[in-house]
């Protein structure tokens, strides 16, 4: 999956951190099971992706993920939101490197491996409480202090497929009843378009 990260190119990344809303899961594998999101290094294109060439990845920066509501008996918790730290590789982004956006993938992936598998809903669902994915991201631009707290609100619903604009983002407020004007403030960075491999 990719996001549009051109609002923060050369901006110092304080936090980040990819929410994506489980929508259906088997097997609770081990205690080391869990799905990672690993950058991407190389363009591909949703629509011809196949296993066999799926785009490489790198694991720096690499962030795993397990069963936030938990897994017993081999009924794992749906419909419940799950969070990667991805701060390394956002600010790589940031720093110039090219984005071609996460892969989300098992941490053991062998023939062997105990069953986990699962589901996200992506942009284009059509739950009827839909959670399209989010990529949040906490900066300080330009050396010259954190940013002012976003306002939610109808601006931070996730642009059409190939929308250029930023509209998207959460605009900034002046003044803040909880104090929060004066930290770093997150920013949800829009999909553009669900690109998902496995």
């Amino acid at each position: 999956m990719s996001f549009d990260t051109s609002l923060i190119a050369g901006k110092t990344i304080v936090g980040a951190e990819l929410e994506l809303w489980n929508s259906s899961a088997y097997g609770c594998g081990t205690s080391q099971s869990g799905i990672k999101a690993q950058r991407l290094t190389q363009p591909w294109n949703a629509d011809l992706l196949t296993w066999d060439n799926q785009p490489a990845t790198s694991g720096e920066g690499e962030s795993i993920a397990r069963d936030p509501g938990g897994c017993t008996d081999d009924s794992p918790a749906t419909d419940v939101a799950w969070t990667w730290q991805v701060k390394d590789i956002v600010q790589a982004w940031a720093s110039g490197q090219d984005d071609y956006g996460f892969m989300l993938r098992g941490v053991d992936e062998s023939s062997d491996a105990p069953q986990y598998d699962r589901g996200f809903h992506a942009a284009e669902t059509e739950a009827e409480v839909p959670h399209p994915p989010v990529l949040k991201v906490t900066f300080i631009d330009g050396g010259a202090g954190p940013s002012p707290s976003p306002t939610a609100g109808p601006d931070t619903v996730p642009p059409t497929v190939g929308d250029p604009t930023v509209r998207s983002l959460p605009h900034s407020r002046p003044l803040d009843p909880f104090g929060l004007a004066h930290r770093p403030a997150p920013v949800l960075v829009p999909l553009l378009k669900r690109r998902c491999c496995r």
